[in-house]
């Protein structure tokens, strides 16, 4: 049974916030999106072939989104600390099917399978997300902020969904941008949009209050 949180005004509708997290809304500077507001403006999205910065065309996206309403989801990716984009990029970590250049030459023969990070090792899921010297430095400014955060668990698959998408952000950013976002500026992204979402969940959930002043620190 789902629970009644809050009840709003929406476009002149009586609309309501659940517990269940599909039918709760995103609030982006003051104006309220719900999720057929997202799949529309995704939708009206032509089929365009060039990759974003996440890596992934409007296309993949469409195709995925059904997919994904298929899928049993693991709960802790999918939990409400975490963002959806972060979510997604997770899950197609977790199922092999990031574009990673290792994936990558097994379809087509790549000139270039180093690590864009660190040019040291062939670049794979692996080494990109835990060997890497980036993805190293990343953890290393991240450790004394997380290690005074009480255990809660979905806060720290939050954490780590969050480092999982960052380097795949900077990754993307520096291939196909050629723009370098530095382990310092990723830490920083990480800890104010963890902590930026933590606040915001407190307020339809006293189990995230005992990490609110840690998250700040």
């Amino acid at each position: 049974m789902e629970t009644c949180t809050k009840t709003y005004a929406y476009r002149g509708e009586h609309c309501a916030t659940f517990t269940d997290r599909r039918t709760t809304p995103i609030i982006i500077n003051g104006r309220v999106y719900l999720d057929m507001d997202i799949k529309t403006a995704l939708f009206s999205i032509p089929n365009i072939k060039s990759p974003g910065p996440d890596g992934f065309n409007s296309g993949f996206f469409k195709h995925t989104w059904h997919k994904l309403g298929t899928l049993g989801m693991p709960g802790l990716i999918w939990a409400r600390p975490n963002m959806p984009r972060n979510a997604f990029i997770s899950w197609v970590l977790i199922n092999h099917r990031l574009l990673i250049k290792q994936r990558l030459a097994k379809f087509q023969p790549q000139s270039d399978t180093l690590c864009v990070m660190c040019s040291a090792e062939e670049e794979n899921e692996d080494h990109l997300f835990y060997a890497c010297s980036y993805a190293q430095a990343i953890r290393d400014q991240l450790r004394q902020w997380w290690n005074q955060i009480p255990t809660v668990q979905q806060v720290t698959s939050a954490i780590i969904i969050a480092i999982f998408y960052h380097i795949w952000i900077a990754r993307n950013h520096r291939i196909f941008r050629k723009k370098q976002i530095t382990s310092c500026q990723t830490a920083y992204l990480i800890k104010d949009q963890v902590s930026s979402r933590i606040l915001f969940l407190k307020t339809y959930s006293k189990k995230f209050s005992s990490c609110v002043d840690s998250l700040l620190n």
